[in-house]
């Protein structure tokens, strides 16, 4: 299975910050995207045009132009051009986040730019993405695992460590403490938000979704950058906004609430993604269509898996396989299994 295609993670449900599964074409990159023909992949572009031929093992989506492909077992990152710019000769790899990959190599992770020089050698048991210029990362020894940050040079530019780390959003990283629990650090690396969460999300467009540890089956809230709740909720589960929305699951079905707390769209699906250029994906009937903005279905529930829309393209599974379609559920790449 390609691992660069296993479908969009419910915001809902991973709350870590999740990098979009898209096609690329993010900050003005080109959009291409990946197909799978008799087992192995290439890449069309957004009108179903065949640009590199299907030989990779895996395929994944273009970051800031590159896109990682497996070679015998090994990744490394072709160009827009289906050049390999990058040698494939790394057990893992990661896309690309201002202007750095974290990539793994005899076991150790380091970080290397788009021409493929490792700016900062493999050291660490574990690299996240850059984001707002400091990246998460772990290291071992004889205390166990412990993650921290860093900045393009390596440097940690903190004292503290933590049990575990995400990336920055919105000038606040995700934390967990050695004692369990979860808060949010700022650029100073201080406990802004306490550790008192049982489980938290990215901030985004001002909130962050937060579980508190009361147990209670409708424990999630919304907190504003300084701790503040802003929206009690009570939620069963809580993703973070995306265009003015975040989906929510209430009485067990998952429905959409703007920035005022307020239910936008009226909880009716099995599940619920975030809206990606005025589309969000919904589970009904045990299968997927799309909704927009306003609750409408723009496109009924027929598919048996879908990907979020990137480009005006979203990968979609139908009864005969794979393909892409477009914002009217139009095909433009025929099934490729």
């Amino acid at each position: 299975m390609n691992r660069c295609h296993i479908g969009t993670i419910l915001a809902l449900l991973s709350l870590s910050m999740t990098l979009t599964v898209a096609a690329g074409g993010e900050e003005g990159w080109r959009y291409l995207y990946p197909i799978e023909v008799e087992g192995k992949w290439g890449y069309i572009d957004g009108e179903g045009r065949l640009l590199i031929e299907p030989t990779y093992e895996e395929a994944c989506p273009f970051f800031e132009g590159r896109a990682r492909v497996k070679v015998k077992g090994r990744y490394g990152y072709l160009d827009e051009s289906g050049q390999l710019a990058i040698p494939a000769r790394f057990r893992h790899a990661e896309p690309f986040s201002e202007g750095l990959a974290a990539v793994e190599l005899e076991g150790k992770w380091g970080y290397l730019d788009r021409e493929g020089r490792m700016v900062l050698h493999p050291q660490y048991s574990f690299a996240g993405p850059f984001r707002e210029g400091l990246a998460p990362v772990a290291i071992a020894g004889c205390w166990g695992i412990r993650w921290g940050f860093i900045d393009r040079k390596g440097n940690h530019p903190h004292q503290e460590w933590f049990k575990e780390a995400r990336p920055f959003s919105e000038g606040r990283a995700e934390a967990r403490s050695f004692d369990g629990g979860w808060g949010f650090l700022d650029r100073e690396f201080r406990w802004v938000i306490p550790p008192v969460f049982k489980q938290v999300g990215p901030f985004s467009q001002g909130l962050a979704p937060v579980e508190r540890w009361d147990g209670a089956p409708r424990s999630w809230s919304y907190i504003e950058r300084e701790g503040k709740v802003v929206i009690p909720g009570g939620f069963e589960a809580a993703g973070s906004f995306r265009e003015g929305l975040a989906p929510v699951k209430v009485e067990g079905r998952y429905g959409y609430l703007d920035r005022f707390g307020s239910l936008a769209i009226e909880p009716a699906y099995e599940e619920a993604s975030p809206f990606f250029e005025g589309r969000a994906r919904v589970k009904k009937g045990g299968l997927f269509g799309f909704i927009d903005g306003k609750g409408r279905l723009v496109l009924p529930p027929r598919f048996r898996e879908a990907d979020s829309f990137r480009g005006g393209r979203a990968r979609v599974r139908e009864h005969d396989g794979w393909c892409y379609v477009d914002a009217q559920g139009n095909r433009i790449w025929p099934p490729s299994r």
